[in-house]
């Protein structure tokens, strides 16, 4: 699962306005962005084969990112790090963000063959239902997670009110920057979908390093279009008819 992850920064982000989308789109991915600087630097173990399951590259030892217990501790992390960042929603934003950190593991619960642990040191016992190697349920769970949980999020927001211009004489409400805002929603709508159709296509390369590489960059660019969005949309519950007013008679 990649795309699946990023639900919850949606759901989060219509739950909690105040925590910036970058943040969350990170957040559901950090325990993923961590693993790649890891195998990076030879500290998790992954190679790639040709007939591991579904995907090609086998997580022989991956215990600082994700077993249970790492999670949870970069779970608290992540969380502490908003806390103290400045950034708004106090401890209920902070508890948000350290919620959507750990919600990677349990999907990855269910995803994963059997290589999650529970602690660091258990490498005994591993865990993992393995349903991205049944295709009729891994493609619709992720499709639906995802591009599912982008139209809720797409329904319960609209343009940014200082993003507004004002018609009096037909009583109606223009955006200035309507055609940015979708814009922006329809290239991060595209780059998601080019993204995941490739991802399923295109064979993974033979390097496992090369190959985290490339995750990284997609992880980068995921959280850079999904901060434009952030900048001209706001949710509609944050978004009052009486802040429209007020800029109408001013």
């Amino acid at each position: 699962m990649f795309y699946g992850h990023y639900c919850g920064a949606w759901f989060i982000k219509v739950l909690e306005p105040k925590i910036p989308l970058w943040v969350l789109m990170i957040s559901v991915q950090f325990i993923d962005l961590l693993f790649c600087l890891f195998v990076l630097f030879d500290i998790e173990k992954v190679r790639i084969t040709r007939d591991f399951g579904k995907y090609d590259m086998e997580l022989i030892s991956i215990p600082y990112t994700h077993s249970l217990i790492a999670a949870i501790g970069w779970s608290i992390l992540y969380g502490l790090w908003y806390k103290i960042s400045g950034y708004d929603g106090g401890n209920r934003a902070a508890f948000l963000v350290g919620l959507a950190v750990l919600s990677h593991w349990f999907e990855d619960l269910l995803a994963h063959n059997e290589d999650l642990q529970l602690t660091i040191y258990d490498t005994q016992r591993k865990y993992g239902l393995g349903l991205w190697n049944i295709s009729i349920i891994h493609y619709p769970l992720e499709i639906l997670l995802f591009f599912g949980s982008y139209y809720y999020y797409i329904k319960n927001t609209e343009v940014h009110p200082s993003k507004l211009r004002i018609t009096r004489n037909t009583d109606t409400f223009q955006s200035s920057q309507d055609d940015q805002a979708s814009k922006s929603a329809k290239i991060f709508f595209l780059y998601s979908l080019c993204t995941y159709i490739a991802s399923e296509l295109i064979p993974s390369p033979e390097n496992c390093k090369l190959l985290v590489i490339i995750m990284l960059l997609l992880y980068v660019i995921m959280v850079f279009l999904a901060n434009r969005l952030d900048k001209v949309r706001v949710t509609r519950h944050n978004s009052r008819i009486s802040d429209r007013l007020k800029l109408l008679n001013e």
